[in-house]
């Protein structure tokens, strides 16, 4: 342990710093004062045109994957068209967002606003399994199978190629 320091009279005690610590000789008794908070919630912070821009692609796209399952129906027994498509198409365009945004040629804010409103609101997870789920509870099983191992393997190319095309 070494030697305390001596304060003179007339100098100002050192504050605590928080949990009661002292701050060490030559530091500032309390951080400077940062005008725009705290730098991890900046980080992180979406901005109010962000957030409308997602609602309102989402909500576009959204509308075309209804229009589009409406003008291809699903057939009994038969893989689901319109969303085969719209999962499709929605992974090509993830995929060439982040191509793009890997050689920044796209903000991180448009980046999240076609990622999450126009891929998010134009592709449907919970729909293709509830059709896939339909097609192996009516004992379509192959049918089911094929949706599957089709909308993945379409899926996962489109995504890649557009990458690839795009990086």
């Amino acid at each position: 342990m070494g030697a305390r320091r001596r304060v003179s009279p007339g100098h100002p005690r050192p504050r605590l710093r928080r949990g009661g610590v002292r701050p060490l000789v030559g530091q500032p008794a309390r951080p400077p004062a940062d005008p725009g908070g705290d730098p991890r919630r900046r980080e992180h912070a979406v901005s109010a045109w962000v957030a409308l821009g997602v609602l309102a692609c989402g909500g576009a796209a959204a509308a075309i994957r209804y229009l589009v399952s409406r003008a291809l129906p699903v057939r009994p027994g038969h893989i689901p068209g319109g969303v085969l498509l719209v999962n499709v198409v929605g992974a090509l365009i993830g995929g060439a967002v982040l191509g793009l945004a890997e050689r920044a040629a796209v903000s991180d804010d448009l980046r999240l606003i076609v990622l999450a409103g126009v891929c998010g609101g134009l592709t449907t997870f919970s729909t293709w399994s509830v059709e896939t789920f339909e097609l192996v509870g009516n004992g379509r099983w192959r049918a089911g199978l094929v949706n599957v191992g089709v909308t993945l393997l379409l899926g996962l190319a489109a995504c890649a190629a557009a990458y690839a095309l795009c990086r």
